[in-house]
């Protein structure tokens, strides 16, 4: 969150104006940036700083997300079981699911908090062109990317013998995504 802030907070001082965002331009253009990160293609005299972080930013921090919820996911449903943590909860009264339940609402707060500061972060950098729709756009999506992958984690955990089976298969996942 504060990673993301504080680039927000400095896209202004690099692209606040429109001299600094065109003298960006022909780089994003370049078959790299767009092999990457995909067409920008909004007209050059509607383009602001907002633009420009969301395109070159989005996919970094949801990069950084997935990371995030891949580890902690893993660590919390086949890393427990894997150190015999999960079957001493299930010696007590507690049902087969019930960790499996209980990493999932981990992972809907984790990503929900998140996603609710990422946004709020965004506002409060006041970058030129952002708005309260487009910054709590962009920072729940990251969440809902988050939540997504953390769900696919959840689903390796569940089909691998191993936490370092299920991190392979969702960071295999991951790939064929990207």
């Amino acid at each position: 969150v504060i990673l993301m802030t504080t680039i927000a907070y400095k896209f202004t001082d690099m692209y606040g104006t429109t001299a600094e965002i065109n003298s960006i331009m022909p780089t994003l253009r370049e078959g790299s940036m767009v092999s990457m990160f995909g067409t920008f293609s909004y007209p050059l005299n509607s383009i602001d700083t907002a633009h420009v972080f969301a395109y070159e930013m989005t996919l970094f921090m949801a990069i950084v997300m997935i990371v995030l919820n891949i580890a902690i996911t893993v660590k919390a449903t086949r890393s427990e079981e894997d150190s015999g943590l999960t079957e001493l909860l299930r010696a007590k009264s507690t049902g087969k699911l019930a960790s499996l339940a209980a990493s999932t609402w981990e992972i809907f707060l984790y990503n929900l908090v998140i996603g609710v500061l990422l946004s709020l972060g965004l506002y409060f950098a006041n970058m030129n062109g952002s708005e309260l729709t487009g910054d709590f756009l962009l920072g729940l999506s990251l969440g809902v990317v988050g939540f997504m992958f953390g769900a696919i984690a959840m689903v390796m955990a569940q089909i691998s013998d191993h936490s370092s089976g299920a991190t392979m298969w969702s960071y295999l996942i991951f790939g064929i995504f990207y």
